[in-house]
């Protein structure tokens, strides 16, 4: 389970970064 949510932790990461550019 935490693996998973790390991953979608990172997901959500990449799209605010995205977001912000």
């Amino acid at each position: 389970m935490q693996c998973f949510l790390k991953r979608v932790q990172v997901k959500h990461k990449r799209i605010n970064l995205k977001n912000v550019d």
